[in-house]
């Protein structure tokens, strides 16, 4: 398993590495921490130009010439704006140092490298994700500045949206959490909430973790002129709640078998506010739900479910998607 962690030296980043001890995160994985720079990308700098491609002679001393002539022209405020990216690189670079350490600290059999990077702080870390082929981004929920924030708000959503991987978004400010796990885990029937059992169910919880299954199935609207209901409206809902719950006790059964006490919650009502009311009232540590429901057109735009859990709930969220490099599913997951 793969795994980004974005840092950014704030309170909020170390208490989202804090959250990583209750994670079920394996013990054997490779890890990058990464800070980002908000700002523009570093400019090329003409001393670490490319290799001289291979030309003719002539073509050589050509392709010398007007490279000579780009740097006499490099203007004077873009070389300082150089500069200064270069100097705050360091600075990052200094800065994820301790956060190495700390993640270390939890997983001391994984593999850990780290780097900083200077870009747009969203784009900066979905980007690295997908070059360098992460299952998995973890940030924070809110950053400490303006300049110097990775994980503001708007920041952590984004990198929902646009990571083609599964996200952590880690809620701050909790204080420390310890003893059996409590997960909140949606379900619809959808395969990408099959995708969130088979995630969960492959973590290695603490002993005596806990989960929620929570399915909901759509409210029956009220009207102002009954006789716009049709009986075939009402069978319909009946047989899908019928299939959803088949479905969602066969899910339950494999979270049993994986080792977490699971309990299945069938509810009618809007699953945006199902997921968070039941989080809080448990006092849950995680909600696990997938990228997208049922009905979903684009299987990397985030759903409206997920978008609300990830912005309102008071615990972490994971946003789960299934990973690329995953085979393919399993026969329990069509039944």
């Amino acid at each position: 398993m793969r795994i980004l962690i974005g840092y950014d030296g704030s309170d909020c980043s170390r208490e989202a590495i804090e959250t990583l001890r209750r994670s079920g995160l394996p013990q054997e994985a490779e890890a990058l921490v990464v800070s980002v720079a908000d700002m523009w990308p570093i400019l090329p700098d003409p001393e670490h130009e490319e290799e001289e491609p291979r030309l003719s002679p002539r073509d050589a001393r050509a392709w010398k010439e007007q490279l000579m002539a780009a740097e006499r022209e490099v203007p004077a405020a873009v070389a300082q704006a150089r500069a200064y990216a270069l100097e705050r690189l360091e600075e990052m670079r200094a800065q994820v140092v301790p956060a190495v350490e700390m993640v270390r600290s939890i997983y001391p059999r994984w593999k850990i490298e780290s780097r900083a990077v200077a870009d747009s702080p969203y784009w900066g870390l979905t980007k690295l994700a997908d070059t360098w082929g992460a299952d998995l981004v973890v940030v924070g929920s809110h950053g400490r500045s303006a300049l110097g924030r990775v994980f503001l708000g708007s920041v952590s959503l984004s990198v929902v949206n646009y990571a083609h991987c599964s996200v952590r978004v880690a809620r701050c400010g909790l204080g420390p959490q310890q003893g059996p796990a409590r997960l909140v885990v949606g379900y619809d029937g959808s395969e990408y909430a099959d995708a969130v059992i088979r995630a969960v169910g492959a973590r290695e919880w603490p002993d005596g973790s806990e989960v929620r299954l929570v399915a909901a199935t759509e409210p029956k609207h009220v009207t102002l002129f009954p006789f716009h209901v049709r009986h075939e409206d009402e069978e319909q809902g009946t047989q899908h709640e019928s299939w959803l719950r088949g479905r969602a006790e066969r899910r339950a059964g494999e979270l049993r078998t994986a080792g977490l006490a699971t309990e299945l919650y069938l509810k009618e009502g809007d699953p945006k506010r199902l997921l968070i009311t039941m989080a809080e009232e448990w006092a849950a540590d995680a909600i696990f739900i997938g990228a997208k429901g049922l009905g979903g057109f684009k299987p990397l735009v985030l759903g409206s479910v997920a978008t609300s859990v990830v912005s309102n709930a008071r615990c972490t969220v994971e946003v789960i998607r299934p990973t690329r490099r995953a085979s393919a599913p399993t026969s329990s997951s069509g039944g």
